[in-house]
Formats: C-alpha cells, structure tokens, sequence
C-alpha cells in the first residue's frame, strides 16, 4: 500500500483520483453516445467475436495494464526522466497513445490525457502498482461498456 505523508500528498491523490473519474465519465459519454465512435467500437468488437470473453478479459484488465505500465511507465519513463521530467510525461504519454492509435483524433487525445494521468501518478507514487490499478479500472470499465451497451 502506498504511504503518503504530508497533507500535499493527500491532496495530490484527491486530484488524481477525481481527474481519473473525469476521464472515466468523459470516456463513457463518447462511447454511448456518441454516434462517430462507433466504428472505433465495432474494431474492439471484432477483437471480442470468436474470442472467449473470460480470456480475453483477463489479458485487458490484467495482462496488458502489468506489460504496458512496466515498458511506458517504468522502462521508457526511467530513460525520459534522465532528460526532463515534462519531457517523460508527454513523450511516453504520446507514444502510449500511438500505441493504441485510433483514427480518431479526440479518442487519441483521450489516451493521451490518461497516458498522462498514469505518468502523473506514477511520478508521486514513486512505483508502477497505482498506474497499473487505474490502468486496470480503466481497461475494465471499457470491457463492461463494450459487454453492456454493444455485445
């Protein structure tokens, strides 16, 4: 469990936390009611018909959140900071957005936003567990969006 000792510490994980809800909520409005993502949709859907659910389940919100914060966030992270810290925030933000690349840009923009958050969180945290949860929550709120609303 993380220690935060001072009172900005504790302010700081308010702030985070509240801009992870933000985000969640701002995800949710795009992808349910939004008619010009759903062809953003209908590829993740693809990725889902064939596939066992529970499988692939488990390498969304488990798998790839432990794999992708270790190389964004510890490994490519740890080099950028030996530059400038605002540097490792936007450029492996930027390069984890392109790494989910989608066509559209204000869903790009969004990974970025989060890649951020997860930087963010990472440098205050001092450790990749509390990016690797939010990734998670993050991954499995977009599961359960895709399972309720398009499966």
């Amino acid at each position: 469990m993380l220690k935060l000792s001072s009172k900005s510490d504790f302010d700081f994980r308010k702030t985070i936390f509240a801009f992870f809800l933000l985000y969640q909520v701002a995800m949710y409005v795009l992808y349910t009611q939004t008619t010009f993502l759903h062809d953003e949709l209908k590829e993740s859907l693809a990725l889902l018909h064939g596939a066992n659910i529970w499988l692939f389940a488990v390498a969304v919100i488990f798998l790839a959140p432990i794999i992708e914060e270790f190389i964004f966030r510890r490994v490519l992270f740890n080099f950028l900071l030996r530059i400038n810290t605002v540097i490792a925030i936007l450029m492996s933000s930027f390069l984890w957005a392109l790494v989910h690349f989608k066509t559209n840009l204000l869903v790009s923009f969004m990974l970025f936003t989060l890649g951020g958050i997860l930087a963010l969180t990472r440098i205050k945290s001092k450790s990749i567990r509390l990016p690797i949860l939010l990734h998670a929550i993050n991954n499995a709120i977009f599961l359960f969006v895709l399972q309720v609303f398009y499966i």
